[in-house]
């Protein structure tokens, strides 16, 4: 890291008064009212030692739990267990403050050995007021502004699925003013807890004007998958007078998301600000409170200089972090506020055997956010825990653009022969200059005789790999162009079942049937076209497998629902000769495939690709995928939801305030019953207005 610029004065004149809690001593901030500016001043506890200089050099030692003493001097004359040793950590050749409680005591030759433990500010003392903005400390001109230029150059930073990101941004960061807080009196406090009278805060961070600008670019040099933050260097702003604690100041960069692929991003440039920003936690209160002002928005820019042949989603954040911190401790104890402009770039690859144009459909959201977070063993009281919020993001503008490449493709001729495990190719091309492509299975590279690549307009017979999944990707890519490849899929069907008895639909829909416990069952969600919803855009191989999404209604396709009983039995859209399963036939599959502590993970499809993050059945029988919801009250792609996540089932049972019975499976392994009357009345007056799948039983 580089700094530059830094300007900053501090003004330090301080002045302390030791002592216990002796009602003689005059305070000089009795006189001043909750609301104005207060003198620094400390009163020591009885058993507290603020170290002065000379005890200083006679410390030969500080570590985690244990500081070295030298036995002859007059330190060593004052410690007993319970001490507390205080040390500000401002002196020359002295940078790390600490609040440490003595617990043990023992020698070896000359060395007082102490085994200790890190205690809060009230521990050491009785009453304290700090403040920052005090005439007799202070650390910045108050007329004035504090700048601070730095570059982040993170390197090549390694993650954990073997790809790596180069992040690479120049921050500045500006603040018109900045204070800092904090007052304690045990006896006072103890008076207006119990008159319900006003306490100051014990804690209060503020900034005023707090603005951030950005500005470089990020590389992808591997296919990635991650959430990490990336460690750089804590730089010291200035220590606060003789307390032991400091203002830091921390360059945040941190990436989430997975990506397919590399790309390497435009250069951006964006200042957001400035922020009014403030943290505070009053002694007694459950949480500290925070409030976050954004007071400027961004212009929105074009995109420019886009290199990339990837696919996929992440969040890269760039900021900084200000925190109130313990003198050398500030890896362990701190508590402040993070202020970072993020950038979500999702692409998305376009161009498959149909559609032969390829390219790459890129979004950009761009933000500013903010988010605290604070260490309640910086000022210890009844809570001992640490406490952070959410991410605080303000959306700023959104940005989108298509990118298409050179396009060689004429056509693209795919046959599957399923029982050979073989397909036919035929990649044709009308550009003499284009000679050669590769074909990918699943990402993996295939060959022809040990030869990588093929030649256009040729037809090749090859063999499929036997992945055992029912999801297969095929990918042509054209060898001399960057990006510039095709993706489709193939589904194994021979995956899904060995589909020796089946039943047809009115439509001619076949569908793979088994036999679990005392039933048979569709093996597969019904497709059933004349009602209904699907996914916009949905392929072929989709449709097999997810089926389409029914609202109860028409699931029932004409019957009443009083007529939907615990013994009734209802055809609905099911073919002739079967029915809608009733809640009892539900359990019958639960307990054949284990009970339900275990029903879930036996029912579903044994597909990493569809259930990336389950246990999976040794084999298959009940074929489950996850095929999502339809919301029929909202529209476009925010009408369907949690595909790839869950699928549920209708059951006829409908209980006595009209609550349907619905059979969830998700990623657990266990099986779930919702009985729901209405899951959202704003939007819709029943749960049977929400698309689910279906399954039928044979009569």
């Amino acid at each position: 890291m580089k700094y530059s610029g830094l300007v900053y004065y501090i003004i330090l004149s301080f002045v302390f008064t030791f002592s216990s809690c002796s009602k003689d001593i005059l305070d000089p901030n009795g006189f001043r009212g909750k609301d104005e500016i207060k003198d620094n001043y400390l009163v020591l506890r009885d058993q507290t030692i603020f170290l002065s200089p000379s005890e200083k050099t006679e410390i030969k030692s500080v570590k985690k739990d244990e500081i070295i003493v030298n036995s002859n001097g007059v330190l060593s004359q004052k410690i007993k267990p319970g001490t507390v040793l205080v040390n500000s950590g401002i002196s020359a050749g002295d940078s790390i403050g600490f609040y440490r409680r003595v617990l043990t005591i023992s020698s070896v030759g000359s060395d007082l050995i102490l085994t200790t433990k890190n205690v809060g500010l009230q521990d050491a003392y009785s009453k304290w007021s700090i403040d920052s903005r005090s005439d007799k400390f202070t650390i910045q001109d108050r007329f004035g502004e504090w700048t601070d230029n730095f570059s982040i150059d993170a390197g090549i930073a390694e993650v954990t699925f073997g790809g790596s990101i180069n992040p690479d941004f120049d921050v500045q960061m500006k603040y018109k003013n900045y204070y800092f807080t904090s007052f304690f009196d045990s006896l006072l406090l103890a008076q207006a807890l119990e008159s319900g009278g006003f306490v100051d805060p014990t804690f209060h961070l503020h900034f005023e004007g707090l603005q951030l600008t950005v500005k470089g670019s990020v590389a992808v040099t591997q296919s990635f998958e991650l959430a990490s933050n990336f460690n750089l260097p804590t730089v010291l702003i200035s220590p606060i007078a003789e307390t032991g604690l400091g203002l830091y100041f921390s360059p945040l960069v941190s990436l989430s998301g997975k990506v397919t692929g590399t790309f390497q991003s435009a250069v951006y440039e964006k200042t957001v600000g400035p922020y009014d920003i403030d943290l505070s936690y009053t002694y007694g209160d459950i949480s500290p409170v925070y409030t976050s002002t954004l007071n400027a928005s961004l212009n929105p820019e074009p995109y420019q200089d886009w290199a990339l042949s990837a696919s996929g989603e992440c969040e890269l954040q760039l900021g900084a972090q200000f925190f109130v911190s313990v003198l050398g401790g500030q890896d362990l104890v701190k508590s402040g506020i993070g202020l970072f402009n993020y950038f979500t770039p999702k692409i998305t690859h376009l161009g498959n055997f149909t559609n032969l144009q390829p390219g790459y459909d890129l979004t950009m959201d761009i933000g500013a956010g903010t988010n605290f977070f604070f260490d309640f063993d910086l000022i210890k009281d009844f809570l001992s825990s640490s406490w952070s919020t959410d991410d605080y993001k303000y959306d700023l503008f959104h940005l989108s653009a298509i990118v298409e490449p050179f396009n060689p493709y004429t056509s693209v001729d795919l046959n599957y022969n399923q029982a050979l495990q073989t397909f036919t190719l035929t990649v044709n091309n009308d550009d003499p200059s284009r000679t050669f492509y590769n074909i990918l299975i699943n990402d993996a590279q295939i060959t022809d005789l040990g030869n990588p690549t093929f030649n256009y307009n040729q037809e090749y017979t090859l063999n499929l790999p036997l992945t055992g999944d029912v999801i297969n990707k095929i990918t042509v890519k054209d060898v001399f162009s960057v990006g510039c490849y095709l993706d489709d899929v193939y589904v194994d069907e021979g995956a899904i079942s060995d589909c020796q008895q089946s039943v047809t639909d009115e439509e001619g829909n076949v569908y793979c049937t088994v036999r679990i416990g005392n039933l048979n069952w569709m093996a597969e969600n019904l497709r059933l076209s004349t009602a209904g919803s699907s996914y916009d855009g949905e392929l072929n191989y989709e449709s097999r497998l997810y089926g389409r999404l029914y609202t109860f209604d028409e699931i029932m396709n004409g019957y009443s629902y009083s007529e939907s009983t615990s013994s009734n039995v209802i055809r609905g859209l099911c073919p002739q000769g079967w029915h809608l399963p009733r809640l009892a036939e539900w359990n019958d599959l639960a307990n054949a495939l284990g009970g339900f502590t275990v029903a879930g993970k036996n029912m579903k499809l044994g597909s990493a690709a569809l259930w990336p993050n389950s246990s999976l059945p040794d084999q298959n029988t009940f074929n489950v995928t996850p095929a999502g919801e339809h919301y029929i009250w909202k529209s476009g792609s925010s009408a369907f939801g949690n595909r790839k996540k869950l699928s549920k089932f209708w059951t006829t049972r409908i209980g006595l305030l009209g609550e349907v019975t619905i059979i969830e499976i998700n990623s657990t392994n266990g099986i779930g019953q919702n009985y729901n009357v209405n899951t959202d009345p704003t939007y819709y007056s029943s749960v049977k207005s929400i698309g689910y799948s279906c399954r039928c039983v044979e009569d």
